[in-house]
């Protein structure tokens, strides 16, 4: 059985993710204010692959009821592949290869040889742990809280916030919301 983590332990192992790898004073300092996820795709060993549902694939998708995936987490036997629909806007793939990323992290494919995990317009539901988990992890990931607030103080715009971080606006006020920042 795969053991659901909740949004905290989600939004805490994204830290610890994000504080392995980068410096948070240092990306303010130089003003890199996007996460690097293909330095992460490349730590954590995942192989990234874009393209367009089409073919077969599309078919396959369509049968299951699945014909708007924005990405998938893919594991074959100890093999993890995250695919990208190349046709979303790329602040939607950011957050896509984020969301899978969580998915990883929280190991909520542990046990299968092969399986696969979708990120589409089910995964905003909030209707299924795993998806508001994962949400919660890309969302903690992308938009570190010491860097979201130094652009919130520094701008004052949530358009800002989320160009410099390469996130959709409804991402960024959603998240400066939950900090607190906005009412």
């Amino acid at each position: 059985m795969v053991k659901i983590l909740d949004k905290k332990v989600a939004e805490v192992k994204a830290r610890e993710l994000y504080n392995l790898l980068f410096d948070t004073t240092r990306a303010i300092w130089n003003m890199n204010f996007e996460t690097d996820l293909e330095e992460i795709l490349d730590v954590l060993s995942i192989e990234k692959v874009e393209g367009e549902l089409s073919g077969e694939m599309k078919k396959a998708f369509e049968a299951l009821g699945r014909d708007d995936v924005s990405g998938f987490l893919m594991k074959e036997n100890e093999t993890y592949t995250i695919f990208v629909n190349m046709n979303e806007p790329i602040y939607r793939q950011r957050f896509t290869i984020a969301h899978e990323i969580g998915h990883f992290i929280l190991k909520h494919l542990e046990g299968e040889e092969i399986s696969i995990s979708f990120r589409d317009e089910h995964s905003k539901t909030g209707s299924d742990p795993k998806e508001v988990a994962a949400n919660s992890f890309a969302s903690e990931l992308l938009m570190p809280r010491e860097i979201v607030e130094h652009l919130f103080m520094m701008s004052g715009s949530v358009s800002s916030v989320a160009k410099e971080m390469g996130v959709s606006a409804m991402s960024a006020e959603f998240r400066l919301r939950k900090l607190g920042l906005i009412s």
